[in-house]
């Protein structure tokens, strides 16, 4: 009789993991099929008549349009899928207060955490470059650009993709997967973090980032901790983006080095802070580790569903077709 139970219990998990591949990859898809439309129906020939080709040239456009684009793919699928895993929104994204004590050290840790898979980042970057694979040009802003675009660009660049990320893959795919314990839902939403760039050469960072995003959630027991990390993240990458053109070569490799060792420092005085917890790097545990599934058993299943690995084919056609297209601007 134990080991029916048992057996039906890990049966019926493993139904419930691909029910959650297949909507969670879904809602991936539906994103991209949204972009892919609404980008058809704006560069139709009709469309283009009516606003002109000037109109897709104007910086404040291209920054509200990505705004609008970015905002609507990463919520609509993801709170529309949530039913078809048996879940509410509500229930699964955790926006409420941090834990006490905890929030600060998280924060602090995640900027020289950040820093560090920057640092990776740009070395998985260099080895690649180095066989031939480009990376997609990020959007410029002029150092010049009108007040009001450059502070849309702030939003657009910074702000809005740290909350609707989060709310995506911390929230809706980290909360879904938890109930099959925290270690598993944050190495899912991490992979899917950084595959979802489409870009070799960012999905190593994306992926450490998003371990540690994902631990900061469940360690503070809300998403703010990981929209706040995010966004400083972003920030000081956008905010290196407008101070570029500012600066010489050897100004801006400087002014570089000098935030690497202020993140650093930053993060180490949070982990100072944070080793007076001799729990602190424990995660939380829950009733999901103690089925009798391993994590690789559990990751197995949910990328096998139909769902993923249609996403898995999507984005290795994008990463292809994109380096195909930039060897032969060459």
């Amino acid at each position: 009789m134990i080991i029916r139970n048992v057996y039906g219990k890990n049966q019926i998990d493993k139904k419930i993991i691909g029910r959650c591949g297949n909507a969670i990859g879904g809602a991936f898809l539906i994103s991209f099929i949204l972009n892919e439309i609404i980008q058809g129906v704006m560069t139709s020939a009709p469309f283009i008549a009516v606003f002109g080709l000037e109109f897709f040239t104007d910086d404040g456009f291209i920054w509200v349009y990505q705004i609008m684009m970015s905002a609507l793919m990463f919520t609509l699928p993801f709170v529309i899928v949530t039913p078809l895993m048996n879940v509410r929104v509500s229930n699964v994204c955790r926006f409420g207060k941090p834990e006490r004590g905890l929030f600060l050290p998280t924060v602090l840790i995640g900027v020289g955490v950040s820093m560090i898979a920057n640092t990776l980042g740009n070395m998985a970057y260099e080895i690649f470059a180095f066989f031939g694979f480009s990376s997609p040009s990020s959007m410029p802003v002029s150092s010049d650009s009108g007040n009001w675009i450059t502070a849309v660009s702030l939003l657009g660049g910074a702000a809005l993709p740290a909350l609707i990320e989060e709310f995506a893959l911390r929230g809706v795919v980290l909360g879904t997967l938890r109930r099959f314990g925290s270690s598993f839902g944050i190495i899912i939403s991490a992979a899917l973090f950084g595959l979802m760039h489409g870009n070799v050469l960012q999905i190593p960072f994306a992926f450490v980032m998003g371990i540690y995003l994902g631990f900061a959630t469940e360690k503070t027991g809300t998403v703010w901790t990981a929209v706040l990390i995010h966004f400083i993240n972003n920030f000081f990458a956008f905010g290196f983006d407008i101070i570029e053109p500012l600066l010489s070569e050897r100004g801006y490799n400087i002014a570089n080095e000098f935030y690497f060792m202020i993140a650093l420092a930053i993060g180490l005085a949070g982990l100072a802070i944070a080793v007076r917890r001799e729990d602190f790097f424990k995660l939380p545990s829950t009733s999901g580790e103690k089925n009798e599934m391993s994590i690789g058993e559990k990751i197995s299943h949910f990328v096998a569903t139909p769902g993923i690995i249609v996403f898995l084919i999507y984005i290795l056609y994008e990463i292809i077709m994109f380096q195909l297209a930039a060897m032969l601007s060459v």
